[in-house]
């Protein structure tokens, strides 16, 4: 067990706060932060690679049982003041434990039948259920039809230009009349 951490400039504690703010560091490092008791016993019971366990005092009956279990599977764990802690977590109540792991690309199960994989879902009606159903929201002949702007940009797929009369009834593709 390494001596206590009291300052913010650490190495450790500079790493953890890489870790936290920046994607890039994380894929650099190879490497991520687990806070909190429940995320730390997760990644001890499925048997993570442990860079080091950051804990402070006054932690739970709970939180000091998985420190003496992280002790006995060999992690190294390091003590910090509550400050530091606290300057390091994301919650306003911080459990007193976080955990650095190794990344580690799980393999894919060889029998599968069937994946879905979402890679930035922007319009989710749309990707769920289709492009919107053109609505027809005027009288058929009314006479006094002109044109008017869309509600949404004309460049996005699924819509059409729209018109609408004087009365305010719309035709077009969209979601809602107005």
């Amino acid at each position: 067990m390494s001596g206590m951490i009291t300052s913010t400039h650490n190495s450790k504690v500079q790493l953890v706060r890489a870790l936290l703010g920046r994607v890039k560091e994380r894929q650099k490092q190879s490497a991520f932060v687990a806070e909190g008791v429940r995320l730390v016993e997760e990644a001890l019971a499925s048997a993570w690679t442990f860079r080091f366990v950051l804990h402070a005092p006054g932690l739970n009956p709970r939180a000091r049982g998985l420190v003496r279990d992280l002790a006995a599977a060999g992690v190294e764990l390091v003590p910090v003041t509550a400050e530091v802690m606290q300057s390091l977590s994301e919650t306003e109540a911080p459990q007193g434990i976080l955990a650095v792991l190794e990344h580690q690309p799980l393999p894919i199960p060889a029998p599968l039948s069937f994946i879905v994989i979402l890679d930035s879902i922007r319009g989710i009606w749309e990707a769920c259920c289709g492009p919107p159903r053109r609505r027809v929201c005027r009288p058929p002949s009314c006479p006094q039809e002109r044109p008017m702007r869309s509600p949404r940009r004309w460049s996005e797929p699924g819509w059409e230009r729209t018109s609408a009369c004087r009365s305010g009834h719309w035709t077009g593709t969209g979601s809602a009349c107005t």
